[in-house]
Order: C-alpha cells, then structure tokens, then sequence
C-alpha cells in the first residue's frame, strides 16, 4: 500500500490490465486560497501505521498531482508490479502531525521498497471523481453521468464538486471574497474576512468595517478641536500638543520661559534665582521690580546713575552722588539726586532741615543761602536787621523806633504810646 513518507511518495497497488491513468505527476504551484489552519486525525487503512489525531493542516496547496499514464521507454524496464488502480487529481498541503517512525515493505512498478517513516509532511485531498455510476440490479445495466464545468472555471457543481454557482466564473472555492453581498468563495459566508478601513489622524481618527450591506464602507474622519495639553492630537494636524504658547513667570532677571505642555501635562515654571543688583547694567538683578536702583554694586563710576545737580560716584563698591555747590540731598534718596537748592529754599536755607524762621516775623525769605525777614508781625520790627532775633523791637511803645524803625520822639518828654510819639 502507498504512503506519504516526508517528501511525496505515491505507491500504487493492485494491478490491473493496460494502460490507465495510474500514476501522479506533481507540481509545486501558486494557491491564491486564503491562510487557514485546520485540526484532523488521520486514520491509515493499514494497521502498520499508527493512528495521528492533533494533526495541523495549512491551506494554501503547495503540490498539484494530477493523473497521467506512465510509459516506460526501456531499456531498462522497473524490476516492479504491473499497472495499479486508476489514479485521479490530488492538492497536497503542508501538515504537521504527532511524530512517528513506522516501517513498511512497498512494492510498486519500480521494484520492492523497505522504508522506514520520518514524519508526516504532506496531506493530499483528491478531486471529487469527474463521473457518477449508478447501478440497477434489476437490469443489470450501468448508467454514467459526465460532470460539467458550466461556467469554464475548473469547478465542478454538486454532486461532483463544491462550485456553488456553476454559472458565474467568478464564483467558485478558490475565488477571493470581494464586496459584493455575494459569497464568492463558496464557503457559506458573505464578504467575509474584507477587515476594515481607516482614516484621520489624532482624535479624528475613525476606524469602520470596509464593506456593508455588499457595498464598499466609507470612511468619514472625526471633528477636529482646538488643541489642549492632554498628550492627544485635538487639531488632527499630526502633532501632539502643538501650537500651546509657553509659560513665562518671574521678572528682570528671574524671568522664565518653558513650555507650557510637557508629556501631556501642564508644565510649571519656576523663576530664576535673584542676584545682587549691579549698576549701570540696565537690568533688574535681584528681581525686585526696579533697574539699578540703590544701592547696587560697582567698581566704576561709570556704572552708576546719573542724578540731577550731582555727579555719580562709585565709593566701596557702591553707588553714591556728589552734590553740586547750591544743592544738597535731604532726603537721602540718590534717584532724585539733590533736589533741594539750599540757596533759595527757605525750608533748607543753606543747609539740610534749616527753615528760616524768627520771633515775631510774619514771613521771610531764602536768599544766597541766609534767612532773610520779609515782613513783621504788626506793632514789631527789624530794627537791628538781623534776622536771627526776628522782629526784635516792640515799636508801639519805644521812644527809639515809634511806629517804624528809626522814628526817634523828641520833646522834653519824648513818650511813645501806640506808633504814635506824645
């Protein structure tokens, strides 16, 4: 009896008389069938060989064996049996099964053959018979049915084959299924197996079956939305989390830039570390909200502000001013310089905090750096002109200056009595 032994070896028994279509010419071929895997057990008619259940069938075909008669063209002639039984078409596939190494004496037309198993490789299905044979015992007579292909496509219809519209070449087992509402592989199903179809980017990503109700499924991509930090593409432009503006935070030379979105998440930011304020830099070192201002480090004039009525000086390492003659600083702030021009203010007459101000003067005045009496409080006067005493005369009652400095009364008894002399 033939058996498959790892490569293809077909042996044929049971001789018959003449020549027939008793052997199999095998070609590897293309199969455009599907990738599938089936589970079998296969059940040897010789008890010699062991039962393999578990075994591993792959579609697509690897071999085509078709019938053909053998003629031999000698010498030499095989040492072997005569002609076998009628051989017909088989596709041979790939299959893996429990491992075996059964034994058996062969003899074909090739001569008597001891081989030992190394495995199953192959698992050959025949093609349905090309002819029915129906019998009648009653009148002994033989009635054959010849199969046709209808439609040309290689297929057979039931009972000789699987071809379920033998009218239509496009339609048979090896057809690939395409949308149509039409089960074109002839395996019970309908645009099966077309998988999906998908369009969009990012959030408008949208993922739909490629064919329903038989005809091909469009795909509509999502909405987009104004981008957020949230590790998503919401624009659908292809880029995660772009376009946010960044964050800044801090002032002068603290500020800070970073992005405002990092991994999805909103970033924080955090202001550089302040430093000691130098001069003449044009920035707000120690980040308090002002720009040189004092004190701050030095080590040139140069560096220092300006300020008005005085001239920038940088002494021990920091900012000062040096007042013009006429101006003093009184209020011990350098960024309005020496505001007070202590030769004419009588508030600072010739110095810081001097206010010019006498007894019993009413009003006085700030000239060339000294106090100076305007005017009096009535009924007194300046007579000594010196404005440290104020209005140090009395001039309703003194006979020297009666009514006004100077206003001697005279008489054998000069008497000054209200401005007037009596």
């Amino acid at each position: 009896m033939a058996r498959p032994i790892s490569t293809i070896l077909f042996l044929l028994l049971a001789a018959t008389a003449g020549a027939q279509a008793d052997h199999l010419q095998c070609y590897k071929i293309k199969d455009i069938a599907p990738k599938a895997t089936y589970t079998a057990t296969l059940t040897p008619t010789d008890t010699g060989f062991p039962v393999a259940t578990g075994c591993l069938v792959r579609t697509p075909a690897k071999l085509l064996c078709i019938d053909v008669v053998k003629t031999i063209q000698p010498p030499p002639t095989p040492p072997g049996a005569g002609p076998g039984n009628p051989a017909q078409k088989y596709l041979c596939y790939k299959v893996k099964c429990p491992k075996a190494a059964p034994t058996a004496t062969i003899q074909d037309q090739f001569g008597t053959h001891q081989v030992t198993a190394k495995g199953t490789s192959l698992l050959c299905a025949p093609e349905p018979a090309p002819t029915t044979t129906t019998s009648t015992t009653t009148t002994s007579t033989t009635t054959t049915t010849q199969c046709v292909d209808a439609d040309g496509d290689g297929f057979f219809a039931p009972p000789c084959g699987n071809d379920c519209n033998d009218m239509n070449p496009q339609i048979n087992p090896m057809h690939p299924e395409v949308c149509n509402g039409i089960d074109d592989n002839c395996n019970g199903m309908i645009d099966e197996g077309l998988g999906n179809i998908s369009c969009g980017v990012g959030a408008c990503h949208n993922t739909v079956s490629a064919c329903v109700n038989g005809q091909p499924n469009m795909c509509t991509p999502g909405t987009p939305s104004p981008e957020t930090c949230n590790g998503i593409d919401d624009d659908c432009n292809g880029a995660v989390d772009d376009g946010l503006p960044p964050t800044t935070c801090g002032t002068g030379a603290c500020q800070n830039t970073v992005p405002s979105c990092v991994n999805g998440q909103p970033n924080t930011c955090t202001p550089l570390p302040p430093g000691p304020e130098i001069c003449g830099n044009g920035i707000d070192d120690d980040c308090d909200g002002m720009v040189d201002e004092q004190p701050c480090n030095c080590t040139t004039s140069s560096q220092c502000p300006g300020a008005q009525n005085a001239t920038a000086a940088c002494q021990g390492g920091m900012c000062t001013i040096q007042c013009n003659a006429g101006f003093l600083n009184c209020n011990g702030n350098n960024a309005d310089g020496c505001e007070v021009n202590i030769q004419v203010d009588s508030n600072n007459c010739g110095g810081c905090g001097h206010v010019c101000a006498a007894p019993n003067a009413s009003s006085m005045f700030c000239a060339a750096g000294t106090c100076h009496i305007s005017s009096c409080n009535m009924g007194f006067g300046d007579c000594n002109a010196n404005p440290a005493d104020g209005c140090e005369t009395n001039v309703t009652n003194n006979n020297a200056n009666c009514g006004m400095c100077g206003n001697v009364c005279t008489g054998a008894t000069p008497t000054c009595v209200g401005t007037t002399c009596q």
